[in-house]
C-alpha cells in the first residue's frame, strides 16, 4: 500500500512536502540562503480577492483578481478600502487613514481615523481660501 502525502518537515506547517522535505515555500526559503520561517496563511474575501499583510511594511493589502492595471491584479490598502466604504466615497488625494492602536494590520474601523494632510506647505492665501471651501464642503456637518 502506497504511503499517503508527507507533510512539510518545517514545523508547524502542514503543507505537502515538495523537495528534501520541504514544501516549496521552505523549500524557496532554504534555497535563498534564508531562515526558515513560518508562511502566513493566505485570506481571501467573499469574492475571492487575496488578501495578505506586507512583511516588510505590516500593512494588509488586497488584491482584486478580476480588476487589472497594466496586466497585473489591483492592489489596494484594506485600511483605505474600509475607510472608503465607511465614508461611501472615494478618499481625496490629501486624505490619509491613521491607525489609533498603532497597528497597521487592525483594519476596523473603530481602530481608523481620518486626517487631512494638504500639501505643498506653504500655499498661496487665494489657494488656501478655495481649499478651505472644499474642506467645509467635503466635511461640515458630517463629522
Amino acid at each position: 500500500m502506497a504511503a499517503g502525502p508527507v507533510d512539510c518537515s518545517f514545523d508547524p506547517c502542514t503543507n505537502p512536502a515538495h523537495a528534501r522535505g520541504l514544501c516549496s515555500s521552505h523549500y524557496g526559503q532554504r534555497q535563498r540562503g534564508q531562515e526558515l520561517h513560518a508562511i502566513p496563511e493566505k485570506r481571501y474575501d467573499p469574492d475571492g480577492n487575496l488578501i495578505y499583510t506586507s512583511k516588510s511594511t505590516g500593512y494588509t493589502y488586497i488584491l482584486f483578481k478580476d480588476d487589472r492595471v497594466n496586466g497585473q491584479a489591483r492592489k489596494v490598502l484594506e485600511h483605505r478600502l474600509v475607510m472608503e466604504r465607511h465614508l461611501g466615497r472615494k478618499l481625496e488625494t490629501w486624505e490619509n487613514i491613521h491607525h489609533l492602536n498603532g497597528q497597521r494590520s487592525d483594519n476596523r474601523i473603530e481602530n481608523l481615523e481620518l486626517w487631512v494632510e494638504y500639501q505643498p506647505p506653504g500655499s498661496r492665501p487665494k489657494d488656501l481660501v478655495k481649499w478651505a471651501r472644499e474642506i467645509l464642503a467635503l466635511y461640515e456637518g458630517k463629522i
